[in-house]
């Protein structure tokens, strides 16, 4: 989600936030169930199938073996 502004003619982008859903129970011990966000039109798919492949896009780049440094012995090389 971003914030734009309409200034000198055109929108520039003013801030950028994103939003992290998480739950507890009652006792504060453990993880609370929590329903499944359902889309109710086109757009709202859209936005869904978007956070969901970035969240795939991240997890790959996670596992990628580019992130890791290379070993003293690999650097000897």
């Amino acid at each position: 989600m971003w914030l734009e502004q309409f200034a000198h003619g055109h929108w520039t982008k003013m801030t950028r936030a994103l939003f992290l859903m998480a739950s507890r129970n009652s006792t504060n011990d453990s993880p609370a169930f929590v329903n499944s966000l359902v889309p109710e039109n086109e757009k709202e798919k859209e936005i869904l199938l978007g956070g969901e492949s970035k969240n795939m896009n991240l997890m790959l780049q996670k596992s990628s073996k580019m992130s890791l440094f290379p070993s003293q012995k690999n650097l000897r090389v």
